[in-house]
């Protein structure tokens, strides 16, 4: 059954005592905490991408950067790599 909000229940409530208004750092402490509590895990989940691509790029930048391969070094190691298999090669018998 719900109470109407709107009619007293007949029992007289303790009255508050009134407080000093808090500081502007305390509002502030008190605004900036309520927010936080409730984007949390968004603030958690944008911390964990950050750092993960915080640590990709200070990867790359300690890494040296790739050689660089010509047409002539590739032809060098086909070259190399046709000389160690030698005549045994199938296509050796085929291809002149």
């Amino acid at each position: 059954m719900r109470q109407n909000k709107y009619f007293s229940s007949g029992r007289n409530q303790p009255e508050q005592e009134d407080k000093p208004p808090p500081s502007r750092p305390a509002l502030l402490r008190q605004r900036l905490s309520r927010f936080y509590n409730r984007f949390r895990t968004i603030f958690l989940i944008l911390a964990g991408i950050i750092i993960a691509f915080g640590g990709m790029l200070l990867y790359n930048a300690t890494q040296p950067p790739p050689q660089r391969l010509t047409q002539g070094d590739i032809n060098k190691a086909v070259e190399r790599a046709l000389e160690k298999r030698g005549a045994s090669c199938r296509l050796c018998a085929i291809w002149p």
